[in-house]
């Protein structure tokens, strides 16, 4: 393993020389380059004029090709899908994580590069396209990548889908599709059926309408609601109790009666109150009133709320940061005998979380649909984006770039034996 190791960091400075020659690399992937040593005969790539990126070699002499895009020729190959497939096969002989890579492109630079260290960090939110999305956020001292491009060697599950959506990227490049992961045992496919779902047929119980009345209280006398009320001029006061009004899916529900499981005031409670720190903080992007604790065995081992503006992380919800902390306290990305309790229906990517965490069950004080009523629509927006068609979606895609040498990333994983988390 550790020269497979070695051995895919030596390829990896050579395709780093290879694009330093072509796109100007950011720091410090520029220096990385700069300190490998120099080919006797390099090859000369130029970008062509087609949108899509990809290349073409001046090079009339026989060049050696990188394993993992052995399938393609020259038209076929694509430097920043290969910057993600390299990072991809050096996480896979370093035993990182799956087998899984991604880049992030601001004109024609590459400013992240990242592959799957879900076991390594013990984080279940730890995937390639998270990884890059924040690595970005920092390089670029912003939470809005609007003006960047994600290149992923595998179709995003839908929590990377949910993220890609909160840091506003252009456009996404896929090699391999979800049912390509599926062969290999890796479950993206059966998050998506999951969505599709009735909430009571999923496989994690969600437990709706827990003090919905004191949570749209804290959601009324928030700063966004107020701030839109004052410039609506009443018009939109109409609007949005009309929007609430007919929302019937925060009705209560049981509690959990009947069903085995615990759900109490005293949680939902902790929750608001995490919600109204946050709030206090101001580190969010509009104060949002979203608040989360993960709870095991009667004990609160995780509290998040929104830190977006803070950590320049548009991955920072108040669920995904609850999931974080309550995985930092146990030592394991799995939260298998863990509930967790927010005052808000979570969003795709924070749902995706939520899976990958295996938790126990969910509790939930109101709808996305009231948050969006209160001046809050990202996350219904984001759903009804994972139900949309390709090619109507905010972010527009590209398919199957590369996708021969992407899935040979998953056969390498497994010829060594990869774990599946």
């Amino acid at each position: 393993a550790v020269s497979g190791s070695i051995l895919i960091q030596l390829a990896l400075c050579e395709q780093l020389r290879s694009y330093q020659r072509s796109f100007p690399l950011a720091s410090p992937m520029a220096a990385v380059a700069e300190s490998c040593p120099q080919p006797e005969d390099p090859i000369v790539v130029k970008k062509q004029q087609s949108p899509d990126m990809t290349i073409r070699s001046e090079s009339t002499a026989e060049t050696s090709v990188d394993a993992a895009s052995a399938n393609h020729s020259t038209e076929d190959f694509n430097p920043f899908m290969n910057a993600a497939i390299s990072s991809a096969l050096a996480g896979v002989h370093q035993e990182h994580g799956g087998p899984f890579g991604a880049c992030i492109v601001k004109n024609g630079v590459i400013v992240a590069c990242s592959h799957n260290m879900v076991p390594t960090n013990l984080d279940p939110t730890c995937h390639a396209e998270m990884n890059c999305i924040r690595q970005a956020c920092k390089a670029l001292s912003t939470h809005d990548l609007s003006c960047c491009e994600l290149y992923t060697t595998c179709e995003p599950c839908p929590m990377c889908w949910g993220a890609a959506n909160w840091a506003r990227l252009r456009k996404i490049h896929i090699g391999c599709t979800r049912q390509t992961a599926a062969k290999y045992g890796f479950d993206d496919e059966f998050f998506y059926q999951e969505l599709d779902l009735p909430h009571d047929k999923r496989a994690i119980k969600h437990m709706k309408g827990i003090m919905s009345d004191q949570v749209r209280k804290v959601f009324e006398e928030s700063h966004t609601y107020k701030k839109r009320l004052r410039s609506g001029g009443g018009i939109l006061a109409k609007i949005y109790q009309q929007m609430f009004l007919d929302d019937d899916s925060i009705t209560p529900s049981d509690d959990g009666k009947g069903q085995g499981m615990t759900c109490t005031d005293e949680w939902m409670q902790a929750a608001i109150e995490v919600a109204l720190e946050g709030q206090r903080k101001g580190e969010s992007k509009e104060r949002e009133p979203f608040g989360a604790i993960v709870v095991k065995d009667g004990v609160i081992v995780g509290r998040g709320y929104n830190t977006v503006l803070r950590d320049d992380d548009p991955t920072a919800t108040a669920e995904v940061n609850a999931i974080r902390a309550a995985c930092k306290v146990e030592n394991s990305y799995k939260l298998v005998d863990h509930e967790l309790y927010t005052t808000t229906e979570p969003d795709p990517m924070s749902l995706g979380a939520i899976y990958w965490a295996r938790l126990n069950a969910i509790h939930i004080g109101v709808s996305q649909k009231l948050a969006a009523a209160f001046g809050h629509p990202d996350g219904l927006l984001h759903y009804k984006e994972l139900e949309t068609d390709f090619k109507e979606r905010a972010i527009e895609s590209e398919w199957n770039v590369m996708a021969d040498g992407c899935e040979n990333v998953f056969k390498s994983w497994k010829k060594l034996q990869g774990i599946l988390y």
